[in-house]
């Protein structure tokens, strides 16, 4: 009498598992429609927190989700950042996973977009021959022209960013701008920040989800075997590179997470070695991002930027956990 009912409970179980597995392409599905319908209509992300899972009242296997953070869930790297975001939110235990599937989670993660350029030659051009001029701005065009040369070839992918004639106000889709047409440099320069200013903002708001992603992600991986270390190293790096002001945040946080790992036997010889070598590579790095454009005493157009980085004391700070020691503060 055992053995039919052993039979129903492994039919139920198998029954329940092909169950899950059909319902992540559709949870996916779901979340990339509400993703664009949120963004198409209002410019606006539909939800402030990873809480899809328990606002649909679904569940699914950590190995089911871990596998779809190490791949892309679509080619669409803004709405690969929103779905992963998303599916964060049934709180999947890396710790089960393997290294290496923790290894692809992470070189997965969604990428950053580079904070915007001001066109110089646009501005030394002077104003444009009719207003109003509409500056539009859409995430999938801009991801498009951060995105590396076509495979196999050296020939970079053209830059589709948005800027288009009509006649749309406010701070929705776009911003309407009118100048005079016999306006001088100055005030063609004051249009350009405006325009910088609104593409940063925007790009702010693109990015919230890979943002938001790479915290949660890094805070969700185990310490051990410095797996969160070698995480947040990566995001340090992808952030400076994109010019992103994030990245000082996370490097306060990754110094935290080092020293607290200074003791930590499971901190091998050569993992401590690989982290160093990986830190040191961050600290190299370093991007200028602009700020305004303006004019010299001379009246010639100059670029003011900051620079993004690890500072130097970070990076000791680092180094020295990774060697077991504890770098004491200067007074």
């Amino acid at each position: 009498m055992l053995l039919p009912a052993l039979l129903i409970l492994l039919l139920t179980t198998q029954a329940a598992t092909d169950a899950e597995s059909q319902l992540l392409p559709d949870i996916i599905a779901d979340l990339k429609q509400e993703a664009k319908q949120g963004w198409e209509q209002r410019r606006q992300w539909p939800r402030l927190l990873p809480d899809y899972a328990q606002d649909k009242k679904l569940t699914l296997e950590s190995d089911q989700v871990i596998a779809a953070l190490a791949s892309a869930t679509d080619e669409d790297a803004v709405a690969d950042a929103w779905i992963k975001w998303q599916l964060l939110s049934f709180k999947p235990d890396f710790a089960k996973a393997a290294l290496p599937q923790l290894g692809q989670v992470v070189s997965r993660m969604p990428m950053v977009l580079k904070q915007p350029q001001p066109d110089v030659k646009r501005a030394q051009a002077g104003p444009p021959r009719s207003a109003p001029t509409l500056y539009d701005f859409n995430y999938k065009q801009a991801v498009k022209s951060d995105l590396p040369p076509l495979a196999g070839t050296n020939t970079p992918r053209p830059v589709t960013e948005s800027i288009s004639r009509g006649t749309t106000s406010g701070d929705g889709p776009g911003v309407t701008f009118s100048l005079k047409p016999d306006a001088g440099v100055a005030e063609t320069v004051q249009l350009e920040n405006r325009l910088l200013e609104l593409r940063r903002t925007l790009i702010q708001r693109v990015n919230m989800p890979a943002l938001a992603y790479r915290d949660l992600l890094t805070e969700s991986l185990p310490p051990e075997g410095g797996v969160r270390l070698a995480a947040m190293l990566q995001d340090v790096l992808d952030r400076i590179a994109a010019g992103d002001p994030s990245a000082n945040d996370v490097v306060r946080k990754l110094v935290a997470q080092a020293v607290s790992q200074t003791e930590d036997s499971t901190l091998t010889p050569a993992i401590r070695r690989d982290l160093s070598t990986q830190t040191a590579r961050v600290q190299q790095m370093y991007t200028n991002v602009a700020q305004s454009l303006s004019l010299d005493k001379r009246g010639k157009l100059q670029i003011d930027t900051i620079t993004v980085r690890m500072d130097t004391q970070a990076y000791k700070s680092i180094l020295a956990a990774l060697r077991g020691q504890r770098l004491r503060e200067k007074n």
